[in-house]
């Protein structure tokens, strides 16, 4: 037994779904249970109609068009029209109820936001009944997905296991899953964050103790580097858990920052796919390597700032750096890099709005709170990359003339990090995937 999970991109337009279904159809024999997302952008654009109608702007067009791309595609393939006349009726409902009330909860967004899936799963499952393949559309809440009342990043409760078991056991259709859904106690649907899809696929895996978890995209699995930078970046035929985690966590667009879990706690292999390109066989993603140690990809994370903090010695009496720190984390000002010196405190933050909003409203943070300028964080990740002869000398030596702020190897064995300024990432990722990897990519 397996799990397919597909994402917006891959049942994008009529003719990309039959390429899905081809696919399923082909693993057949394997028993997949398939979990997919929306049609692709369908999510942005049910919640653009979502705070149209909240503002008192015009949104019946807008829920036209969105009903029109399903319904295209439903022509395309042959389908009835009916198909999705009772998702069609809640969107219509919902949003004038939003417009009526000019309100939008982040509880209604989480039941707007379902009914991109809730469509995409009866357009699937009836396309592949039509074509043989007995199939049966499921949305996730039905299945056994309980979770906490946390609209737009909810995640599961204890016993959302053993639900999925009772209701997958034994079933002879293929079942067709939304991703990204869930509910909670209450009844009410919640999400489970954006690229969620992910999540669920390594929750109902590792429910059903599944062979291996397919994550089907549009690219060759994980790549050395991001192929936009590096068009000659590779792929990576295998790769251990933590060094994927380790990717995500640095900015690499892998998986749901949740999504892996599940399958590391199950010690379920997952494969990264190519719809495009079925005849690669993926990236695999387990639990161990031969590689002792190795360099397997660079990746960056931008969006970041410095900001600098003067240490106790440097300030006015009475001043306490630790209540200072503990009242930045209670704004939810988080910190990434920090260094500790004399002179006080140098660190990183993604929260460079909400830090900026406490500066200008807060007399006294503005004159111990010094932004100084827009960074981003470049990283090497690998197994055991810290054990590497030399490797930060070489990192050093390929960055050349680049102004690096700060080198960190944090707390994890899989990755080295240079802080730099923001205008310089691309380029320094482009110079250490040259470094490790060679020009030829």
């Amino acid at each position: 037994m397996i799990v397919m999970k597909f994402g917006g991109s891959s049942i994008a337009d009529s003719e990309r779904i039959k390429n899905v279904a081809s696919i399923i159809a082909s693993e057949k024999w394997k028993r997949p249970l398939v979990v997919i997302s929306g049609i692709r952008g369908i999510t942005d654009e049910l919640i653009s109609i979502g705070r149209s109608a909240s503002s008192g702007k015009e949104y019946i067009s807008l829920c036209n068009k969105a009903i029109n791309r399903h319904m295209e595609i439903i022509r395309r393939l042959e389908l009835k029209d009916s198909l999705l006349e009772d998702e069609i009726r809640l969107l219509m409902a919902l949003t004038k109820e939003i417009s009526k009330n000019r309100t939008f909860s982040r509880k209604k967004l989480d039941l707007l936001m379902s009914l991109g899936e809730r469509m995409s799963v009866k357009i699937l499952a009836e396309y592949m009944n039509r074509n043989g393949h007995d199939a049966i559309p499921c949305n996730s809440y039905e299945i056994g997905v309980l979770t906490d009342s946390n609209f737009g990043n909810a995640d599961i409760l204890p016993g959302t296991y053993e639900r999925i078991r009772k209701s997958l056991k034994g079933m002879d259709s293929i079942p067709i899953i939304t991703g990204f859904i869930g509910m909670d106690r209450k009844g009410s649907i919640t999400t489970l964050g954006r690229g969620g899809s992910d999540y669920t696929a390594c929750i109902v895996g590792a429910a059903m103790n599944v062979d291996e978890i397919q994550i089907w995209t549009n690219v060759n699995g994980i790549m050395t580097a991001d192929p936009k930078l590096v068009p000659l970046a590779k792929s990576i035929t295998e790769l251990t858990f933590d060094e994927e985690a380790e990717l995500e966590f640095l900015g690499a667009e892998t998986l749901h920052p949740r999504g892996i879990h599940p399958a590391m706690e199950g010690n379920i292999n997952v494969r990264i796919m190519n719809t495009l390109n079925r005849r690669y066989r993926g990236s695999l993603i387990r639990k161990e390597i031969k590689a002792s140690k190795r360099v397997a990809s660079i990746t960056s994370k931008k969006g970041m700032v410095l900001f600098k903090m003067p240490s106790e010695e440097n300030m006015r009496e009475g001043f306490n750096l630790s209540l200072a720190i503990s009242k930045l984390g209670r704004l939810g000002i988080s910190f990434d890099f920090v260094s500790i010196s004399r002179s006080g405190i140098v660190a990183t933050t993604t929260k460079g709005e909400e830090l900026a909003e406490l500066i200008g409203n807060d007399e006294e943070a503005a004159e111990k709170l010094k932004v100084l300028g827009k960074v981003a964080k470049v990283s090497v990740v690998g197994k055991n990359i810290s054990d590497i002869k030399g490797i930060d000398r070489r990192i050093m030596k390929a960055l050349g003339n680049i102004g690096i702020i700060m080198l960190d190897s944090g707390v994890s064995r899989e990755s080295l990090s240079v802080v730099l300024d923001e205008k310089a990432a691309d380029r320094a990722t482009v110079l250490l995937h040259n470094e490790f990897f060679g020009r030829s990519g």
